[in-house]
């Protein structure tokens, strides 16, 4: 299934002038970075309207919840963990080569499945380039994991992280994540 227009497989030019267009799909949506309300990190799904919207977690995380439901718990839990031990501060076309190779095994939901899987990657790279966020993309596996395996509402999930104490959270990343202990402000590896 062609869902990625391969000319555009990389950061490119957007409809948005000074947004970080990371991919442009097939159908003429695109996944992007430009200025939100606090910072240059915001993700935006732009539809084939030129229409934008900031994406939520709640929106993904209840996706993914969803998809788990269909195909597999484990399956969803594993293409998540890869993408997250693939996150660093700076988009990488490999990893996105990698979300379209794993998303075949979605069947009808393939095309969904990578524009989710690519924005959580996208919310993760926000994460991670952020200086106020001592947990970088910590959160948002803490928020998965609650959603997808702990069976939370995507809206629990989303929000739980919100204004809590880093030393705390970093403590319960570190109980859902038996051998993940490492300090705050710093990448589990």
């Amino acid at each position: 299934m062609n869902i990625i227009d391969r000319h555009q497989f990389h950061p490119s030019h957007s409809r948005y002038p000074n947004s970080r267009c990371l991919v442009n799909f097939t159908n003429k949506t695109e996944i992007h970075f430009d200025r939100g309300a606090k910072d240059d990190w915001c993700v935006y799904f732009v539809k084939p309207t030129g229409k934008r919207s900031a994406l939520r977690d709640q929106d993904y995380f209840e996706f993914f919840k969803n998809l788990s439901d269909t195909v597999s718990r484990e399956l969803v839990l594993a293409h998540f963990t890869l993408v997250y031990y693939m996150t660093s501060t700076s988009f990488d076309r490999l990893v996105v080569q990698e979300i379209l190779n794993f998303c075949n095994v979605y069947g009808d939901l393939e095309a969904e499945a990578v524009k989710h899987f690519i924005i959580i990657y996208a919310a993760m790279i926000s994460e991670e380039n952020v200086m106020r966020y001592p947990l970088k993309k910590r959160v948002k596996r803490i928020g998965f994991h609650q959603a997808v395996s702990l069976r939370w509402t995507a809206s629990d999930a989303a929000n739980y992280s919100r204004g809590r104490n880093p030393e705390d959270l970093q403590s319960l990343y570190s109980d859902y994540f038996e051998g993940a202990v490492v300090e705050y402000g710093t990448k589990d590896s």
